[in-house]
């Protein structure tokens, strides 16, 4: 596995989320969070919440999806377009879509499944151009069997989603 902790704890964590890993991202981001006094305390919150709310979606915790999807989203809203290289705006939509069939309270009893082919990733160009123009950091894919120790849930055979940057100028 490619060492991971030499890189910057962003990085690391979104790495996590884009394999499926969103415990292991949500944990990251939290260690940031806590040391974080500045303006982006509530920006690492939010990456915390859609973590943990898909983590939820995708064992089946409906309720608790739902509460911190909307709580990810009022801490992330601020931060549209882009923020620390992030694509915000592209995240929330994506993430929306992906969690839109949990929007409505359903009975205990009526479970609803997530795609797989909607989860989102995260789109990251590091500020200041930390990496080259169009490099893609590496991402182990999970094995023939879909699963993986970074992944908190089975995946299709072939995906895995590698962070990709993508030009070094801040839009």
């Amino acid at each position: 596995m490619t060492e991971l902790y030499s890189k910057p704890p962003l990085v690391v964590a979104i790495e996590s989320f884009n394999c499926g890993g969103y415990f292991t991202s949500h944990e990251v981001w939290e260690g940031v969070w806590m040391r974080e006094k500045g303006p982006d305390r509530s920006f690492y919150k939010g990456l915390i919440q859609a973590a943990v709310a898909l983590h939820h979606a995708t064992r089946g915790n409906h309720h608790g999806a739902r509460k911190l999807w909307r709580t990810a989203r009022s801490y992330l809203d601020p931060y549209r377009p882009r923020h620390l290289g992030i694509d915000v705006e592209c995240f929330l939509t994506d993430l929306d879509r992906c969690l839109a069939p949990l929007a409505a309270e359903l009975p205990a009893e009526k479970k609803v499944v997530i795609d797989p082919g909607l989860l989102p990733t995260i789109q990251y160009r590091p500020p200041g151009g930390l990496f080259p123009a169009e490099k893609q950091l590496a991402v182990e894919h999970p094995p023939a069997d879909g699963l993986s120790p970074e992944r908190d849930h089975p995946v299709p055979r072939g995906e895995g989603t590698p962070v990709t940057t993508a030009g070094n100028e801040e839009t």
